[in-house]
């Protein structure tokens, strides 16, 4: 895959790949897997190029996500081992976001728990 290319990669390409892979996380909210697979995905890319991109990503999605898998009774088909693996990822890609969050997004998210 071009993610484990020895090559150089575009930092315009990196961050394409990033803002579909936040797209397509969004898009399967209630399918578990292919959120754990994306989300990894996108820790690892935020990861290694969290220096060398400027990208904006909204924290609110993220956490519409957190509270609405987590936080709310669900009757999903997903075992209890999907569902902690997709809460170790959301959380692990939450950090990893952080730094892209716009400006002000540290009240915003304090305001929610007041």
């Amino acid at each position: 895959s071009f993610i484990k290319a020895k090559s150089d990669v575009s930092l315009e390409d990196v961050r394409t790949l990033i803002q579909m892979g936040l797209e397509l996380f969004h898009m399967s909210r209630n399918k578990l897997y292919a959120q754990v697979r994306w989300g990894n995905l996108l820790v690892r890319l935020l990861n290694k190029y969290r220096k060398k991109i400027a990208l904006t990503i909204e924290w609110r999605p993220l956490y519409d996500t957190l509270i609405s898998t987590h936080f709310t009774r669900s009757t999903g088909p997903e075992g209890w081992r999907v569902r902690q693996r997709h809460f170790e990822t959301i959380t692990s890609l939450v950090q990893s976001c952080r730094r892209f969050f716009p400006s002000g997004s540290a009240s915003e998210i304090w305001s929610e728990f007041k």
